[in-house]
């Protein structure tokens, strides 16, 4: 057991040697500004809908607070482009996370969403569209590279086997 043990191990950790990025978790924080609007004229309003809404959309201002974990992201040295999200569902980011050895920045965040009529004209669909210059960037938690979970399984897989193939010694009782 012990003559392949050694080898074994040495060709692991060349196995587990680490990449040149790591996948990251991160969560993205900070306030949004931008307009919502409702179409509020479509197909088969009646005529005075466009005396009172000229455009047949109410427009008006929109600001929030965001807080978004995302997916685990390569990130590389330097500029990080992103996209989370569905437009229909929850809405979508996109913005950039700047790597610049371990600090973490955000900028240009932009935020839509539309309910599923507003591409159709329905009435009272709505729409969002947001922006911040920077944003909030934390990591949450480092995910492990599968020759990293591999290294460590057979690790264990090795020091049970040791264990189970160990001599075993029965302790002397006191006479």
């Amino acid at each position: 057991m012990r003559k392949w043990l050694i080898p074994m191990a040495a060709c692991l950790f060349g196995l587990a040697s680490p990449a040149s990025a790591a996948l990251t978790q991160l969560t993205i924080s900070g306030t949004v500004m931008g307009s919502q609007g409702t179409i509020m004229c479509g197909p088969g309003s009646p005529v005075t809908c466009l005396t009172n809404y000229p455009t047949g959309v109410r427009t008006e201002s929109y600001a929030t607070s965001f807080m978004q974990t995302l997916l685990p992201i390569d990130l590389q040295q330097g500029d990080n482009a992103f996209s989370y999200g569905a437009l229909r569902s929850g809405g979508l980011f996109t913005g950039i996370i700047n790597n610049n050895n371990g600090v973490l920045t955000g900028r240009d965040l932009y935020y839509s969403f539309e309910s599923n009529g507003v591409r159709f004209g329905t009435v009272g669909s709505n729409f969002i569209t947001a922006s911040a210059t920077s944003f909030s960037v934390a990591a949450v938690s480092p995910v492990p590279e599968p020759a990293t979970w591999a290294l460590m399984l057979v690790g264990f897989l090795a020091v049970g086997s040791a264990l189970r193939q160990a001599p075993r010694r029965r302790a002397l009782l006191p006479a």
